[in-house]
C-alpha cells in the first residue's frame, strides 16, 4: 500500500516479461498461500518461483515464517527452483536461517544484507532495490517546492513528522497510498471521515494522525515522484522515498529511527552518501540543510547506472538458471 512497492511490482512484471517469463500466479504477502487453491494447483506446471523479499526478511517475524513455510513446501513437493530477490536480511533466528538455505539464488538489496548472510555461509548477490530500474522518465527539474517531509512505517513517528512539517510550514509527503478503493465499505468510511474532519483541517486544527493523513495522499506514483523531485530538500523516514530522492538527486536527511532495520544506513553506504545524512529525530531541532557534495552526486549517478545493469542481469540469471 505504498508507491515504492507499486514501482517494485511493476518492474518485476516488466522484467519477467522481458525475459520471456510468463506469470501464471501470484500471492500477496499476508495472504495464505495454502488457501490460494488456484495458485497451488498451478505449481506442477510452473518453471520457477520468485519471492520478492523487500522489508520482510528480518526479525523472524510471523509473515516471514509463513513465507518460509511456503518455500519449504515447494522445495519438498517439487523440483522447482525458488529465487529470493530484492530483499533485506537481518536478525533472523536459526530456524529462518536454515530455511533460507532452500533458495536456489538469493539477491539482496545492500552490502550489509550480504554480510549478514555471509555469517551463515549463505551466498548472495547484491542488487540495488528494484525502484532503481528505469520505469518512468524522471527529469531533474528546478526545485520549486519547499522542504518535503515523508512518513514512516510507524504511525507514531509519522505523526511526529506530520506535525514537524506543519509547524515549520514544510510539505508532508507520505509515500503510503490511500486505501479507500480497496472495498466499498472502506470507501464509504473514508468519505465520511473526510467530510467530518475537512472543516477542522482547513482551520488548521490539529487532528489525530490517522484522520489527518487522509488529506495528504497523492493520486499516483508519478505524482509522488514528481513531488520528491521538485522539493528543495527532504526529511525522509521511508526507504523507498530515499530511493526516489537518489534517483532525482534531491538532497535529504534520513531519520534513522524511522525504519526498523539497517536499510537506511546500508543504502547510504552503498550509494556513497555521507553518513552524516543519517540523523536522529532530536537533530531536527537544529536543522541545517546540506546540499549534495560533488563527490556524492558522482557516487549517486554511478550507483544508479550500475543498479540498472545489475537488475537486468539478475532477471537474466533467473531466466537462464
Amino acid at each position: 500500500l505504498h508507491y515504492g512497492c507499486d514501482l517494485v511490482i511493476k518492474n518485476i512484471h516488466k522484467l519477467l516479461l522481458k525475459n520471456n517469463l510468463k506469470i501464471i500466479g501470484t500471492n500477496y504477502c499476508g495472504d495464505s498461500f495454502f488457501e490460494n487453491k488456484n495458485l497451488v494447483s498451478k505449481l506442477p506446471v510452473a518453471d520457477l518461483v520468485v519471492v520478492n523479499g523487500e522489508g520482510t526478511f528480518h526479525g523472524s517475524q510471523p509473515r516471514l515464517l509463513e513465507i518460509m513455510k511456503v518455500v519449504n513446501f515447494i522445495k519438498k513437493k517439487t523440483s522447482i527452483p525458488v529465487f529470493l530477490i530484492n530483499s533485506v536480511y537481518s536478525n533472523n533466528n536459526s530456524k529462518i536461517v536454515k530455511l533460507t538455505r532452500l533458495f536456489d539464488l538469493i539477491f539482496v538489496r545492500t552490502s550489509k544484507d550480504k554480510k549478514e548472510l555471509s555469517k551463515y555461509k549463505i551466498k548472495s548477490t547484491v542488487v540495488p532495490d528494484l525502484t532503481f530500474y528505469e520505469q518512468y522518465k524522471i527529469l531533474l527539474k528546478t526545485k520549486t517546492r519547499p522542504i518535503g517531509v515523508t512518513d514512516s512505517y510507524n504511525d507514531t513517528i509519522s505523526e511526529k513528522l506530520l506535525f514537524f512539517a506543519k509547524n515549520n510550514k514544510f510539505i508532508f509527503l507520505p509515500i503510503r497510498k490511500n486505501s479507500k478503493i480497496r472495498s466499498l465499505s472502506n470507501f464509504a468510511r473514508y468519505c465520511i471521515v473526510k467530510m467530518i474532519y475537512y472543516p477542522l483541517w482547513i482551520l488548521k486544527i490539529n487532528l489525530k494522525y490517522l484522520s489527518e493523513k487522509n488529506f495528504y495522499y497523492t493520486s499516483n506514483c508519478e505524482t509522488y515522484i514528481d513531488n520528491i523531485s521538485n522539493s528543495k530538500f527532504l526529511i525522509i523516514g521511508r526507504f523507498h522515498a530515499a530511493c526516489f530522492a537518489l534517483k532525482t538527486l534531491t538532497p535529504f536527511f534520513f531519520l534513522e529511527n524511522a525504519v526498523n532495520t539497517h536499510k537506511a544506513e546500508a543504502l547510504l553506504i552503498d550509494a556513497g552518501i555521507n553518513k552524516s545524512r543519517l540523523i536522529k529525530y532530536k537533530d531536527l531541532k537544529n536543522l541545517k540543510l546540506k546540499k549534495f557534495e560533488n563527490k556524492e552526486v558522482i557516487s549517486i549517478k554511478k550507483y544508479i547506472s550500475s543498479a540498472q545493469k545489475k537488475i537486468e542481469k539478475m532477471f537474466f540469471d533467473i531466466a537462464n538458471y
